[in-house]
């Protein structure tokens, strides 16, 4: 480092990173990871220029609607800040990793959420249906099977926008 005039030259390494903003709290790591589309999405995420990253909230569920992430360019450095444990007076220790040449932003809402009817809900009363509509005549197995409808989506669009409403004045005559 060579100081001159309250000005700093620091050399930064060659290692360039790739930011995420992840759109919530982050308690386990690997859970959030698996949200991502695991260590395979993000490898794609981060192979591929302007594309984007599917996170899903609950990525066991097939109905559960993802919301995406758009990778843009970004200029940070990224720092590794670290203190001995039980040692607070002690000044930390800063040292730049690398730079960070683009983010990953999560700008769209999630859309309603659907759980599919599990197996505790699958009992119905049939006592005042039709004959021909009792499990044992309608179902294929035979048994009363749930009602799997694929969830509407609520807006086509998962970023929000100003819809610029403007009441419309009659005139009077």
């Amino acid at each position: 480092m060579a100081q001159e005039d309250d000005s700093y030259e620091l050399e930064v390494g060659p290692s360039q990173y790739i930011a995420l903003e992840y759109p919530g709290y982050i308690r386990n790591v690997q859970k959030a990871i698996h949200t991502l589309g695991g260590e395979e999405g993000l490898a794609a995420a981060g192979d591929a220029d302007g594309g984007f990253i599917k996170l899903s909230f609950r990525p066991d569920e097939p109905l559960a609607h993802p919301i995406y992430g758009e990778r843009q360019p970004y200029s940070a450095l990224l720092l590794r800040i670290s203190r001995p444990r039980g040692q607070p007076a002690q000044d930390p220790k800063l040292q730049i990793v690398g730079t960070v040449s683009s983010a990953v932003c999560f700008h769209g809402l999630a859309d309603f959420q659907y759980l599919p009817i599990g197996s505790t809900h699958t009992t119905r009363d049939y006592s005042n249906s039709p004959l021909a509509n009792l499990p044992e005549k309608a179902e294929p197995s035979g048994a009363a099977e749930p009602l799997l409808c694929v969830p509407p989506l609520f807006s086509k669009n998962d970023v929000p926008f100003d819809y610029a409403y403007k009441q419309h004045h009659h005139k009077s005559r």
